[in-house]
């Protein structure tokens, strides 16, 4: 359900943050209200200047005094900016929004990251992998260096290889996906880019159901992905 509100922001000529009470209850009901099976979407729009930027950081910390009240189940939330031209490319996007929720809540995105994996090195062959933004790779021991042999086959081959190094739940995902995994290897990097974002809900929404808790993700100059 996507809720839309005009008159939550003050006119472009005012910089203080006042006049946002209506826009702060919308989101506390929404919060409130995370328990619904249909995802919620909040749109805050104006032009530059009047203070949503500001506004999302109002919003973050309802959240945080939300998380201190013990009768509540904690919210796992994360945000991002897109006022920068590089995250304007979905992997980036993707993969700087998984590095937060890792950080903060180690989420695991498994899929995700074999996936983009396989996708860089068929799409950038002359770029070496990030070692930083593959925290499976750190898990198994696997090196970038490990990656960019040439006697390396394939990711997969590299995974199997240290899989004796994963943690059980690592290697309950591994068996209950590795078919499915070996199909995406084969298919051309367009198709793996254009469903990055399948993977990465994908993870994200296994972490949601494995600790039943609701999550809320901030994504400032939204327009710009």
């Amino acid at each position: 359900m996507s809720i839309t509100r005009k008159g939550c922001l003050v006119e472009q000529t005012e910089r203080e943050f006042v006049n946002r009470e209506k826009c702060i209850e919308l989101f506390k009901h929404a919060i409130e209200n995370t328990r619904q099976t249909t995802y919620r979407v909040q749109v805050y729009y104006g032009v530059s200047g009047v203070g949503k930027s500001r506004l999302i950081s109002e919003l973050q910390k309802v959240i945080e005094e939300y998380n201190l009240t013990d009768q509540h189940l904690p919210i796992d939330w994360a945000s991002i900016n897109l006022n920068t031209e590089t995250l304007m490319e979905k992997g980036t996007f993707l993969v700087t929004l998984k590095k937060e929720f890792q950080k903060k809540y180690r989420v695991k995105f498994h899929f995700f990251e074999i996936a983009h994996s396989i996708y860089w090195q068929k799409s950038h062959p002359e770029i070496p992998l990030q070692k930083d933004n593959y925290s499976l790779f750190q898990e198994l021991g696997i090196s970038m260096l490990d990656i960019s042999d040439p006697a390396s086959s394939s990711i997969i081959s590299l995974i199997l290889k240290n899989i004796y190094r994963a943690s059980k739940e690592f290697k309950k995902f591994w068996n209950s996906q590795k078919e499915e995994i070996r199909k995406l290897a084969e298919k051309d990097p367009t198709y793996i880019e254009e469903n990055l974002h399948l993977y990465w809900a994908r993870d994200f929404w296994n972490h949601l159901q494995y600790t039943s808790k609701p999550a809320v993700i901030f994504v400032d100059t939204y327009e710009a992905l």
